[in-house]
């Protein structure tokens, strides 16, 4: 029966390039007949940098686009041309790095035949793009934690925790410490690997080399990814900070995502 497929679905949900971006139906265009000031009165007013342009049939071949990013002084009519387009379907995962890749902040997408929406790099900063990194970064939380577990002991990760945290004033480390061991007093029996951060995770697996059974050889291999990593963690923690702020920011969510894509395939 096609209801059980659901009890099979994967933990990370199918996140497209549509769900992000806004359709035909929805967007504010300029009409056939506008001239260039009409247009970039709506940029200036929307705060938009890309404006499409329709044709007297309705369809889109055209866009206007400011000369530069985010100032609204200039714009300029451009053609929409096959390196502009994206089929609507992508993976976020592959809107994301083709937009790194190709140094992009917008495509137009595409069913094939004709543009049917538009979606840009502030796009990104939508909930279904934070619920997509909140989810794996979860699950990549949940293997490390348990990971870490098996490898160390309770005593080991607190003292750690605190030597480390004191020698080079890391307050998150001491936080956690502080946490589990007040907790501790009350009675409360939870495992340490429900009090640690993200950050102690790293910290941990560097200071005691469990790197290594990760087949990580040095330090800087493993450790190379896990800062952006970690910011990606602290944006998605604070709904109201974005996660692209510029192509600054989609070089770190990619590199973040390729991160915990390697992470993943080495934590069993």
């Amino acid at each position: 029966m096609l209801e059980y497929q659901y009890f099979k679905q994967t933990g990370n949900p199918e996140i497209h390039a549509a769900l992000v971006g806004i359709s035909k139906v929805d967007w504010i265009a300029a009409e056939h007949q506008d001239n260039t000031d009409k247009a970039l009165t709506l940029m200036s007013n929307y705060e938009f940098d890309i404006l499409p342009k329709k044709n007297k049939d309705g369809s889109i071949l055209k866009y206007y686009a400011t000369d530069e990013w985010g100032n609204y002084e200039n714009i300029t009519l451009h053609n929409i041309n096959p390196d502009d387009l994206l089929y609507y379907l992508t993976n976020i995962k592959d809107v994301i790095h083709l937009m790194y890749e190709r140094n992009r902040k917008f495509f137009f997408l595409t069913n094939h035949t004709e543009v049917i929406g538009l979606i840009t790099i502030s796009n990104l900063n939508c909930k279904h793009v934070s619920l997509y990194f909140y989810n794996l970064i979860s699950i990549f939380e949940r293997k490390m934690g348990r990971f870490v577990r098996d490898k160390l002991s309770v005593e080991q990760i607190l003292k750690t925790l605190k030597d480390v945290g004191e020698s080079k004033d890391i307050s998150s480390a001491l936080d956690t410490v502080k946490r589990f061991t007040t907790d501790s007093e009350k009675g409360l029996d939870g495992s340490i690997v429900e009090y640690l951060y993200l950050s102690d995770l790293f910290l941990l697996a560097g200071h005691f080399k469990l790197y290594k059974e990760l087949g990580y050889n040095k330090p800087e291999a493993f450790e190379k990814g896990a800062g952006n990593l970690r910011r990606i963690r602290n944006s998605i923690a604070h709904p109201n900070k974005s996660l692209i702020k510029g192509p600054a920011s989609l070089e770190e969510l990619w590199r973040g995502l390729v991160k915990l894509e390697e992470l993943d395939e080495k934590l069993v």
